[in-house]
């Protein structure tokens, strides 16, 4: 669960394969991006009424960080 983490713009879960036990829920992380590209299903073994998923940062709106190229 990563719920109401205002300042969160990263999981860094890049290993994360597989989630055995419990739902997921992300919710209300306004800077959170990208959390509906991840195909949570496949990641674990309940229905997709245990997935929340919701009131994140949308991908496209993305900030860009300054000084990057």
């Amino acid at each position: 669960m990563i719920y109401e983490v205002p300042d969160m713009e990263d999981l860094g879960l890049v290993s994360l394969r597989s989630i055995v036990r419990g739902a997921v829920r992300i919710e209300r992380n306004p800077k959170l991006c990208y959390v509906d590209t991840v195909d949570w299903t496949a990641l674990t073994s309940v229905d997709d009424k245990a997935l929340f998923v919701l009131q994140n940062k949308v991908r496209h709106f993305r900030r860009i960080l300054p000084n990057i190229k």
